[in-house]
């Protein structure tokens, strides 16, 4: 199996992650940060990633601006 990832593949993972932490993150408000701008923020970088560790890279930061570690 190749590194190389497939835009549309790569994109669904990013929308999906995303999306799934809106839906379960532990705070209803995500801590005040309006997550919808910062997922089209991170989004337009999906199209340049080629391997799986740069998609994890991507939602690393991403998940990173919760700024939030077990509170």
């Amino acid at each position: 199996m190749s590194a190389l990832l497939e835009v549309q593949g790569v994109t669904q993972i990013f929308d999906e992650a995303a999306a799934l932490q809106a839906e379960f993150f532990w705070a209803p408000n995500m801590l005040g940060l309006d997550w919808e701008a910062l997922r089209k923020r991170y989004r337009p970088h999906v199209a340049r990633l080629r391997t799986r560790e740069e998609l994890n890279e991507l939602l690393t930061e991403l998940l990173g601006e919760l700024s939030t570690s077990h509170q």
